[in-house]
């Protein structure tokens, strides 16, 4: 009986225990303030950190972190043909630059573009090389206050016709015929280009509002041949050769295409893989055929550029060209400008050129492995 007693005694101090400890220990959880993002990072600590110390003192509204972005107000204008392209580069620049305040103008044809960047009424121009080259060297454009940012978009010339017009090299496009192209393309660049071949005489040209109605006029015989300039490969193009079987892309190949290229230097030519447009291949005209195993097509090519204003801050154009490299590090030959001749660079690229080695006046073989890297001067060779 004795015994018993003791064990009850013994049960009865542990319960006892037991609600003083859960007790004792809700007291120490009441007193613990949690701060609410403890849940979400394991490695938070509970102290007062910067960045609450950045908000509450209200430092995001005085004038050392607002210097650090641009909130004047520029204008971006481009034509018609890389309207949506604008829009893209608009936003990225937007997310990535100093800018803050940025109009789009969409629709803006080349001259006027030149004319207004040049005046500053315009900021920013998206152009194609071919034509500021043209305006400013044939037609004696005023172009001494433009500056050239960067190359930014490399543009194909597609020259499309059918197979029953027996059209099958640009050396073919001499006789009566009537060529059809956007009213928005530089139909004087078009022009100089034929005229420069050869082949000028008795030429019709008709200009047409879309995309959509050249391919139409084309199709319906009101024209003979289309120019086209676009991306390579483009889906638009892919979509018109494929639902249109008697459409040929013809290649830009003729014998005196070396002393064509000498007197237009604002234009390329290089070989595409016709197995990038989808199902076009293979296909045979005149004394061409394409195959798979045989694909490569030659190309005039030239570049749509982003010009702007003598004046535009450096350090603007300096983070407009930091992001260039980034969007498009796996093709550097886009930005790098260097072989752009008849505008000058603006500050900002050349600065920007200079620090990551693609421009050095340091006269050194050392310095082509610095391309790409850092600046190639005295003190980093000697490090």
């Amino acid at each position: 009986m004795i015994l018993f007693c003791v064990k009850i005694i013994i049960l009865y101090l542990i319960i006892i225990f037991i609600f003083y400890y859960i007790h004792k220990n809700r007291e120490l959880k009441t007193e613990l303030k949690e701060h609410f993002l403890t849940y979400f990072l394991p490695y938070y600590n509970p102290d007062i950190d910067e960045l609450y110390t950045f908000y509450k003192e209200d430092d995001n509204k005085k004038n050392y972190f607002i210097s650090k972005f641009d909130y004047n107000n520029y204008i971006i204008a481009g034509s018609l043909d890389n309207s949506t392209q604008i829009s893209k580069l608009t936003n990225e620049l937007l997310s990535y630059t100093k800018l803050y305040n940025v109009v789009i103008k969409k629709n803006i044809k080349e001259d006027t573009i030149i004319k207004e960047v040049n005046e500053n009424k315009i900021q920013f121009g998206i152009i194609p090389y071919s034509s500021f080259i043209y305006y400013q060297q044939y037609l004696d454009f005023n172009t001494v206050n433009c500056r050239l940012i960067s190359k930014i978009y490399k543009k194909y010339l597609y020259i499309l016709t059918k197979h029953s017009h027996q059209i099958y090299s640009v050396k073919d496009i001499n006789r009566n015929l009537k060529l059809g192209m956007e009213e928005n393309t530089n139909a004087l660049v078009i022009q100089k280009i034929i005229s420069d071949i050869g082949n000028s005489k008795d030429i019709e040209l008709k200009l047409y509002k879309s995309r959509e109605e050249l391919e139409k006029g084309l199709l319906e015989d009101e024209c003979h041949v289309i120019f086209l300039w676009d991306a390579f490969p483009s889906n638009n193009i892919i979509t018109f050769t494929q639902y249109n079987s008697e459409i040929i892309l013809i290649p830009f190949e003729f014998s005196s295409l070396n002393i064509f290229l000498k007197k237009n230097y604002y234009l390329n030519n290089e070989y595409v893989d016709l197995n990038l447009i989808t199902s076009y291949l293979p296909i045979k005209f005149g004394e061409y055929e394409y195959n798979i195993y045989r694909p490569n097509m030659q190309m005039l090519t030239t570049y749509d550029i982003l010009i702007t204003y003598r004046d535009t801050p450096k350090s603007i154009v300096y983070t407009i060209m930091d992001f260039l490299n980034k969007k498009f590090q796996n093709d550097v030959n886009l930005y790098i400008s260097l072989d752009l001749i008849n505008i000058l660079l603006h500050e900002g690229s050349k600065e920007y050129l200079i620090d990551n080695g693609y421009i050095s006046y340091i006269d050194n073989e050392i310095c082509k492995n610095f391309v790409g890297i850092q600046t190639c001067n005295e003190k980093n060779i000697n490090i």
